[in-house]
């Protein structure tokens, strides 16, 4: 399952990449292809329903090897998904994942746990196929010693397609009428959203949309320093954004058509890496919430608490000065106005008009002919986002592991890689593996190959793998460690 690992993307990073283009990043679990042109998603629990825009490029793969374009017809349920969508909510690109495995059966359990005869355990999806030589089956007709092979979603590691070698005995085949109910279970669900989509995509200025989520903040944060924040999106809408276990959701001013702007000081709590988080809300209508690429770091202290304090009365001084000055400023017009009113000037009386000459007609002007109507420009492409494949943020590696992502097919991605023991003063641990410009092939593959760690693969070291095209401000993001776990023989 090794390979499998490389080509799981973070979905939480991706979306930081996405804010660089306007456009939004998805990553989730393939549950349906539809005969009328569309996909089902499963992205954290959430269903996402999306057609291909035209012209979308579609690439499908087994973890590990290289993209090949692919038609929707070529996807499959379980599958990993990464999709770039646009304002309109169409895709403008779909990548497909999906992982290999084989082995001999030995049991499923009630949970639908498949366990293998070399003791590894993978669940399976209740509305996974099963097929045989002589067509498909269900669960219940895998016999023990029988050679398996199977289609595994690599983030998951759920199987969707289990294919024996040998045929069922005609014994087992029995269970199988009591089994197909279940496997026809999703079909109502599969056709019945379709209708609620289509509107959707028929009055897309309906639905808000956020293109970009920027923060600002001094290098050394501290309690009482200023967090700004800009969104930009939907005009005349409004835009909220929350610091995770620092600042709850505030509410941004739109400072010019679709640009929202706002700060609000830190306040004395600790927190590490913390994401910022922005969405726009127009009428009933939810964005999906778009990460910025910064993550917010702060410890709480007494000074920490004394400049929050000092911050606050500032500003309660501040707004109780505003106050005061539009108060005395309502009071001195009102005075004005009552001491010396305006007074009304009589009208002009009007003069009678002088009678008119009759005008010589004028010969009918040649017809002018109407100009050749001015071609359109086409639509420029947006930029395809880095989506960061391996290793996935939040595992732990081994004293080697492999850097993967996608991105524009041709284009130069700068890969920074670097470490830490996140210590301070004379323990701390910290340094660059890696820092150079790579190439992303004709298929958008960034493949580094393996990088090996040497000495630094010890406990306690937290590694950051940064990815970007050089003319870009946001990147894509994947935090790791590289622990050495002791195992019992």
């Amino acid at each position: 399952m090794r390979l499998s690992k490389i080509f799981v993307a973070a979905a939480a990073f991706a979306l930081l990449a996405a804010s660089a283009f306007c456009d939004e990043v998805l990553q989730g679990t393939l549950t349906v292809v539809s005969d009328t042109g569309y996909i089902k998603m499963d992205v954290k629990g959430d269903t996402y329903v999306i057609s291909p825009a035209a012209g979308c490029k579609m690439h499908r793969a087994e973890a590990g090897k290289s993209l090949k374009a692919a038609t929707l017809k070529d996807f499959a349920k379980g599958d990993t998904v990464v999709a770039l969508v646009g304002e309109d909510g169409r895709a403008l690109s779909l990548k497909a994942y999906y992982s290999i495995i084989t082995g001999v059966f030995k049991n499923v359990d009630e949970n639908n746990n498949v366990s293998f005869a070399d003791g590894r355990i993978f669940n399976a999806s209740k509305y996974a196929d099963v097929i045989f030589p002589s067509g498909t089956g269900v669960m219940g007709d895998l016999q023990p010693g029988m050679k398996l092979t199977c289609r595994v979603n690599p983030n998951t590691k759920r199987i969707w397609t289990l294919v024996s070698a040998t045929d069922k005995k005609k014994a087992a085949s029995t269970t199988a009428p009591k089994a197909e109910p279940a496997k026809t279970e999703p079909a109502p669900k599969k056709e019945a959203p379709a209708a609620k989509v289509e509107p959707k995509s028929d009055e897309p200025e309906e639905i808000p949309s956020i293109k970009a989520i920027v923060v600002s903040v001094p290098e050394d944060l501290k309690p009482g320093d200023k967090l700004n924040v800009k969104i930009t999106g939907t005009p005349e809408s409004k835009a909220v954004f929350e610091v995770a276990g620092l600042i709850g959701p505030t509410e941004l001013i739109e400072t010019s058509p679709g640009v929202y702007n706002g700060g609000i000081t830190v306040p004395n709590k600790t927190v590490t890496d913390a994401v910022v988080v922005g969405k726009v809300i127009n009428g009933g209508a939810t964005t999906k919430p778009m990460q910025a690429a910064k993550l917010i770091s702060v410890t709480a202290s007494e000074e920490g608490a004394k400049a929050v304090a000092a911050a606050a009365a500032a500003k309660k001084a501040q707004l109780e000065e505003a106050k005061k000055q539009k108060e005395q400023a309502a009071k001195d017009a009102k005075k004005e106005q009552a001491e010396n009113p305006e007074p009304v000037e009589p009208a002009e009386p009007v003069e009678p008009a002088e009678p008119v000459e009759p005008v010589e007609p004028v010969e009918p002007a040649e017809p002018v002919k109407p100009s050749e109507p001015v071609k359109p420009a086409e639509p420029v492409a947006p930029a395809e986002p880095v989506v960061i494949m391996s290793p996935v943020s939040g595992t732990n590696v081994g004293s080697s592991f492999t850097v993967a992502a996608t991105a524009k097919p041709g284009s130069t991605v700068h890969v920074n890689l670097s470490y830490t023991n996140r210590l301070t003063g004379v323990l701390n641990l910290s340094g660059t593996v890696l820092d150079k410009d790579y190439t992303a092939d004709a298929n958008g593959n960034v493949n580094l190959g393996r990088i090996e760690l040497g000495s630094l693969y010890s406990a306690n070291l937290t590694f950051t793998l940064t990815m970007n095209y050089p003319d870009s401000t946001t990147a894509a993001v994947s935090r790791f460690v590289a622990n050495k776990i002791s195992r019992k023989k």
